[in-house]
């Protein structure tokens, strides 16, 4: 596959990612722009990349964690080129070429929208003849999917969720699927977060995965090792003590 011009080697290459052979030992993959989950300038690389990390020592697995464009490193590891990628809620398309591992952690998924023009969500039903905003790589809820299809529901798929927030204000969107963690950062740095508001119906729990690739040489394995020390991490003091720590104690589970 050639992006722009470059083979999925060069783009390998250019990164600082290994071959197949050698990717899937060396090199897990996110990306920046989800706060408080991922993004390198945040503390640690955020919660999820400190949780991950965190697993990796408990396991004792010597890898990489590098942060590329999300749409990338979806792709080197769906290739095997790199041996897992994260946070990433399930979707139909996903499981169908990825792994995936136990829940890294659940947060809560809610409408939002402008206090000047509100969706007080309470079902499918709410969400007729409205606009939704769901950023490129964002997973699309079936609800959602159905609706668009059915043309029931208007989409807009800018590249980032800060472009979201911004179509909320222009009039350009109804409403954005998103949880407060992820919410609060993008609309404190835009100035918009008491123009907000949200549905005080969740629109559903969503937990999130670690994916690898389901033709990565050794990937099953790998995932088996993980998901035990996830499991023991998860059930220890410390994963509470990792979520206080980064203030997101009672936004996720």
């Amino acid at each position: 596959m050639n992006i722009k011009g470059l083979s999925f080697s060069a783009l390998a290459l250019a990164y600082g990612l290994a071959m197949p052979a050698q990717a899937a030992t060396q090199n897990i993959v996110t990306g920046n722009d989800f706060a408080p989950y991922a993004d390198e300038k945040l503390p640690n690389g955020g919660f999820a990349t400190d949780l991950v990390r965190e697993v990796l020592n408990k396991i004792g697995t010597e890898t990489n964690i590098r942060f590329l464009p999300w749409k990338r490193g979806y792709e080197l590891t769906t290739s095997g080129e790199a041996l897992a990628t994260f946070p990433y809620v399930k979707n139909p398309d996903r499981e169908a070429v990825m792994l995936f591992s136990e829940p890294l952690y659940i947060d809560i998924s809610r409408i939002f929208s402008l206090k000047a023009n509100p969706v007080p969500f309470t079902g499918e039903e709410s969400l007729k003849g409205k606009t939704i905003c769901n950023p490129t790589g964002y997973v699309m809820y079936p609800m959602i999917k159905a609706g668009v299809e059915a043309k029931t529901l208007r989409l807009q798929e800018p590249g980032d969720m800060q472009t979201c927030v911004k179509f909320l204000e222009l009039g350009r969107a109804d409403f954005i699927i998103s949880s407060l963690p992820v919410m609060r950062p993008i609309s404190d740095n835009l100035g918009l977060t008491e123009k907000l508001t949200w549905a005080e119906k969740p629109f559903r729990e969503s937990p999130s995965f670690l994916l690898v690739g389901k033709n990565t040489s050794g990937g099953a394995e790998f995932l088996k090792k993980f998901n035990d020390g996830l499991t023991a991490y998860r059930d220890s003091p410390a994963y509470g003590d990792l979520v206080k720590k980064h203030g997101l104690d009672g936004a996720v589970k």
